[in-house]
Order: structure tokens, then C-alpha cells, then sequence
């Protein structure tokens, strides 16, 4: 299923973002048994390395459209990259990190209502209400989709 990107837009500016940025007319709403069992299979980061939390991000968003166009998706803009201050227990699980401070991820909207945020450092995806509620994401600045 695809939604407009407008409409995408306008949630994401609820959500709290400062800026969006867009590159299609369409996006692809993915399950989020998909995302799930996509962010699974990326490259994760096992520990300190020369690439850092954007990198991983961009090259999530790039990942992302290459297995869904390989699954027939004629449009494969699906996953976002996004940035935003994380804090406290999030940024506890990425390895050498700082407890807070400015972070590269992704954010996914689904085909079920849902935006999940996807950690492509350490592959954990939840919710990002759930994020926000207890406090891990307190500042969302750009989204990129």
C-alpha cells in the first residue's frame, strides 16, 4: 500500500519534526512485521568503527529500497532518515556512545498507523511513542523520506 507523501509530511511535522524533507510523490507503507524482519538482517555495528550512527541511517534508507524493490515494490522509498536528540537508556545501547546528544536513525510510517524507529547501529526497532514516553527521543530535528 502506498499513502501520498503529503500526507506523510503533515504527520511528521505533528510528530515534532523541524524539517522534512521529501523525494517522491508516493511512499511505500511497509508491514511492520516487514521492517522487523528487515532491520534483523542489517549490518549492525559490533563496536567502535570508523563509520558512525548517519552512515548507518543513510545506508539503511538505501538498503531498504533496493529489498523492496526487489520484491516487486515499484516504489521502494519507504524507510526515513531521521535526526534527533536521544537521551538516558537509548542511547545507553549503542556501543561507545555518549548518554545523550544529537543521533542519526530511521523511522519507518507503516501500513498498520504505526511510525517505528529503527536503530540500524544495533537493529532494535520499537515505536517511537513508546521512544518518547519514557523519554529516550526528546528532540526531533530533520526527516528525510
Amino acid at each position: 500500500m502506498t499513502a501520498p507523501v503529503s500526507m506523510i509530511e503533515q504527520e511528521a511535522y505533528k510528530l515534532g519534526f523541524m524539517q522534512v524533507l521529501t523525494r517522491d510523490e508516493t511512499l511505500f507503507l511497509p508491514s511492520g512485521e516487514w521492517v522487523r524482519e528487515f532491520a534483523a538482517g542489517l549490518p549492525t555495528a559490533l563496536g567502535p568503527c570508523g563509520i558512525d550512527c548517519d552512515d548507518y541511517a543513510i545506508g539503511a534508507v538505501h538498503y531498504a529500497n533496493i529489498a523492496l524493490k526487489r520484491t516487486g515494490k515499484r516504489c521502494g522509498h519507504s524507510f526515513g532518515y531521521a535526526t534527533g536528540v536521544i537521551a538516558g537508556p537509548y542511547r545507553s545501547l549503542l556501543p561507545g556512545a555518549d548518554q545523550s546528544g544529537p543521533h542519526g536513525f530511521n523511522l519507518v510510517r507503516t501500513l498498520e498507523n504505526e511510525w517505528l524507529l529503527v536503530e540500524p547501529q544495533t537493529g532494535l526497532v520499537e515505536p517511537l511513542a513508546d521512544a518518547r514516553r519514557r523519554g529516550a527521543v526528546v528532540d526531533l530535528g530533520l526527516f528525510w523520506v
